[in-house]
């Protein structure tokens, strides 16, 4: 085996105001078994990331006066889609017409999997017409909140019967769901089988666990693994990490950092 046969993961993510979410899904994805990670940001957040990531690859690009990635950038960012092996969107991309711009023309030119997470969510939310005509397996990560906005349901009635919220997502967008939460919900496109995690606690309930299971799915989708499958693995492995944790030390000092930490020993346990 070489770097080659472990797959190729880009990271679109990152802006001025949240780099940490584009630097903790990287480094999750690395501690999941991903052979290179390219990370794609704005150019105005170059030194932090270079300064947290030692590992990756990194694609700087334009930005704009937000601190985002610009829609001028969506050119390049396109050129070299037909090298990697999954991609990864969303964590913490910000909200404006030009990433709307540049997941619209991921969707519309990516032949591997997508894993759609955060502020793409949101972008998606805004217009759902984004996910019509994509020809790759795309995987969206909603927290219920994110979930409310996506059906314009009320967050309390999507918990209230998460399994069919999800479900009907899935059928009638063509998708893979992975509505998070307490007992996290995947469904899938192409069957009515249902998956809820049983592992995690609320030692999760904290700004950045969802960039980290966004990394570990997005990497096992990079290495090859059927979507549904590598949902059903990365919410069961991110929530185990969790639950070793909390055994280890407690469910208030956990960050989601020590959960990247903590897959290493996860993994052993598999492997």
């Amino acid at each position: 085996a070489h770097k080659g046969t472990f797959g190729h993961l880009l990271s679109i993510c990152g802006s001025r105001s949240m780099p940490g979410a584009a630097a903790l899904s990287a480094k999750a994805a690395l501690r999941s078994g991903v052979g290179l990670v390219t990370c794609a940001f704005p150019k105005c957040i170059y030194n932090t990331m270079t300064a947290k990531l030692t590992e990756t690859l990194f694609m700087p690009l334009e930005g704009n006066a937000e601190g985002t990635l610009s829609s001028s950038c969506t050119e390049k960012l396109v050129a070299s889609l037909e090298k990697f092996d999954a991609i990864l969107i969303g964590c913490g991309l910000g909200v404006n017409s030009d990433t709307e711009a540049v997941l619209k023309a991921v969707l519309e030119n990516a032949k591997v999997p997508v894993v759609i997470d955060a502020d793409a969510l949101n972008i998606v939310a805004n217009n759902k017409a984004l996910l019509e005509n994509v020809s790759a397996p795309v995987i969206l990560t909603p927290h219920p909140g994110e979930m409310s906005r996506l059906t314009g349901v009320q967050t309390n009635l999507i918990q209230a019967d998460r399994v069919s919220y999800a479900n009907a997502f899935s059928k009638e967008h063509g998708v893979y769901t992975v509505l998070k939460g307490s007992n996290t919900v995947v469904a899938s496109p192409e069957s009515d089988r249902v998956y809820v995690n049983a592992s995690g606690n609320n030692g999760l309930s904290k700004g950045g666990s969802g960039d980290v299971l966004a990394g570990i799915l997005s990497a096992f989708c990079a290495q090859g693994i059927r979507p549904v499958d590598a949902c059903d693995a990365a919410v069961y492995i991110h929530g185990y990490c969790a639950d070793i944790l909390a055994d280890k030390y407690s469910k208030t000092g956990i960050l989601p950092s020590d959960v990247i930490d903590e897959l290493r020993e996860v993994f052993a346990e598999f492997e």
